[in-house]
């Protein structure tokens, strides 16, 4: 309760189902993000069909009551918010989505500063690798998508 990784029993698919294991998998956000130095984030939703998106422009407040204030504008799209699912699989939905509106997604990529964003929250004792296959680089490539890669190592070891 409380951590960003996820308690996982793997069972088998046999007639009599059975646990094989228990371990644990990482919490990934994946979504799609834009940044922009000049245009508002209504601008920015304007050259989009992606639905639903969120973000905030150039000079509002970083929170509510804050002087401190954003010196860029932002636009994410996170269709699957829910981060309990491998990031592999989560990123060839977003990709899905974000392929709906492959003119759109393309012209904030080469305009402006347009990535798929991935934290990956793991636990402390399992940090695996990351793996993108031929096809998942090709999809990015057609968009013309940059990956950034945040890696967060949580948790305390089980006792």
């Amino acid at each position: 309760e409380g951590e960003a990784f996820y308690l996982a029993i793997y069972f088998d698919k046999s007639e009599n189902v059975e646990v094989r294991g228990v371990g644990n998998e990482a919490g990934n956000k994946v979504y799609f993000r834009v940044t922009s130095d000049t245009l508002s984030f209504e601008e920015l939703s304007s050259r989009t069909n992606l639905s639903p998106v969120d973000g905030w422009s150039k000079g509002q407040p970083r929170k509510q009551n804050s002087e401190s204030k954003y010196n860029f504008s932002a636009l994410h799209f996170d269709p699957f918010p829910n981060e309990a699912y491998e990031m592999e699989y989560k990123m060839s939905l977003l990709l899905d989505e974000l392929e709906k509106d492959k003119d759109g997604v393309k012209n904030l990529a080469e305009n402006f500063g347009a990535q798929i964003s991935i934290a990956s929250y793991r636990y402390v004792s399992s940090f695996g690798g990351i793996h993108l296959d031929k096809k998942t680089i090709r999809r990015l490539s057609d968009l013309g998508l940059e990956v950034d890669f945040d890696i967060y190592v949580v948790g305390n070891y089980f006792k």
